[in-house]
Order: C-alpha cells, then structure tokens, then sequence
C-alpha cells in the first residue's frame, strides 16, 4: 500500500524535479571553480599563488551549520541582507513592477520579500545559496590537474601565437577533464545529499 501510495502522490514527484533542476544548476556552478584555479594556476609568483590557495581552502574550515544560518540571516525578511539592498538600490521596485507587468503575485511594495518562504522563490534562492560557488575542494581538484600539464604545451602555444582563451579551451580544459567528471560526480552525490536541508 505504501509503494502505491507514493507512485501516486504528486509531491514525491516534484521533489525528483526540484533536485534534477538543483543538479543542472550546480553543473553551471561548477564554472567559476574552474576559472578560479585557472587564473591561480596562471600566477606568475609562486608566493602569491600560495595565498590564494589558502585563502580558498579557508572557507573549508567553517561548519556547515554556521554556513546555513548565514545564508538563512541574508534570506530573512525583515533584517536580511539581500533585502536591505534590493531596498536601499531601489532594486525592489524594480521586482514590483517586473510582478505587476507578469501577474507573478509575489513581490509587492510594502511587504518584506520571504524568500524561503514563497513557494515560487524557494528553488531560485536555493540556487543562489553559496554565491559565488567557489568550491574550495573543486579548485584545489583542478589546481591538481592544471599542475600536471607539462610546460611544454604552453611552450608551444605561445609559440604558435594562442592567447589566453585558447590555451584554455585547447590545453586547459582537454586535460582538466577528469577531474571535471570527478567533481560531477562528487556534485551530484552531495546534491542529494543535501535534500535534507531543502
């Protein structure tokens, strides 16, 4: 009875699209992690390269929890972050009117916006949470990669004349692939992890 209970019930269901569009965005996240290590990889100096990769790693060291609750207090309605500022950039209006020109009936002048609490805000917050997606253990996993390319291939790039984009789509991330597919991997297992905290 339980099974056939839950092969019906709609909201099981949506739960399986909630995190297949949290995966797909997670996907997207993973590129400003690539980028990162690309552009520390890419330091000339060798000390400042070190400072980087510790101020990266730094984050690591906060609990999750401490974690959740500052996300939490930059989404609260009356004294969070983001609502300070979409009020004090006049970002807000903006929204209002965006809602009025759309029917979306969620963002109104006088109410603070509650954005874990509407229903149609709570998967784009969930999204945002994390900004600027900058996993540590991500970056450290292409630093790795991007360390193991011999010398000689930017060597030859440079003599053949590629600039920075193309030493990237054409050695970099070629050879950054596995340790792409393993932080996909990684990605997708915490994302379903992490259906609790949804």
């Amino acid at each position: 009875g339980n099974f056939r209970r839950i092969a019906t019930d709609s909201i099981f269901w949506q739960s399986f699209v909630t995190i297949l569009i949290l995966v797909v965005a997670n996907v997207f996240k993973l590129i400003p992690s690539i980028g990162i290590a690309v552009l520390i990889h890419r330091m000339v100096s060798d000390r400042m390269q070190y400072f980087y990769r510790v101020g990266v790693v730094i984050p690591m060291l906060v609990p999750g929890i401490v974690t959740l609750f500052i996300w939490k207090f930059f989404y609260d309605p009356n004294l969070g972050i983001l609502n300070n500022i979409l009020d004090h950039t006049g970002l807000k209006g903006v929204l209002v009117w965006l809602d009025g020109a759309f029917g979306w009936g969620i963002f109104y002048a006088d109410i603070p916006i509650g954005w874990l609490s509407t229903p149609e805000l709570i998967v784009p917050s969930l999204i945002f949470w994390g900004f600027p997606w900058i996993g540590a253990v991500g970056v450290l996993i292409y630093l790795a990669g991007l360390q193991s390319i011999d010398k000689e291939l930017y060597e030859a790039a440079d003599i053949d004349g590629a600039g920075p984009f193309q030493k990237f789509f054409y050695i970099e991330f070629p050879l950054i692939l596995t340790q792409v597919r393993v932080t996909l991997i990684l990605l997708i297992i915490h994302t379903l992890q992490g259906y609790g905290q949804q």
